[in-house]
């Protein structure tokens, strides 16, 4: 059996070396069917909690982990949270203009406002 270490290199350098290529791609599937196979546990610790075998209290902890475990391997499908994929919003692009000709160059000028006398 490999150590730790000697593992952990085979997953960080299998771009590096083609050797490791293959361990990769069969821990990434190994990975990603880890929470089925904790899913598959669970019948097995809800018979004994039912039989008696384990405390009630006790297995509902160790529900709880196995449940979390697998949300934060699949959220999409274990997660506690559904999430909905999509970009909701509007963008707004606004640029500048270029001013008309003669903009804020006009010689008109406005008469001032009539006073009313009495």
């Amino acid at each position: 059996m490999p150590t730790r270490q000697t593992v952990h290199n085979w997953i960080f350098n299998w771009k590096k070396n083609p050797v490791y290529t293959d361990f990769f791609d069969n821990y990434c599937r190994a990975r990603d069917l880890q929470p089925e196979s904790t899913y598959e546990k669970l019948p097995n610790l809800e018979e004994q909690i039912l039989s008696g075998e384990v405390n009630p209290q006790a297995g509902r902890v160790v529900i709880d982990s196995m449940h979390w475990r697998m949300g934060k391997r699949k959220p999409k499908i274990y997660g506690d949270i559904k999430q909905i994929d999509g970009h909701i919003g509007v963008d707004i692009n606004i640029k500048s203009l270029p001013k008309p000709v003669g903009a804020g160059t006009s010689t008109v000028g406005h008469a001032p406002p009539k006073q009313l006398t009495e």
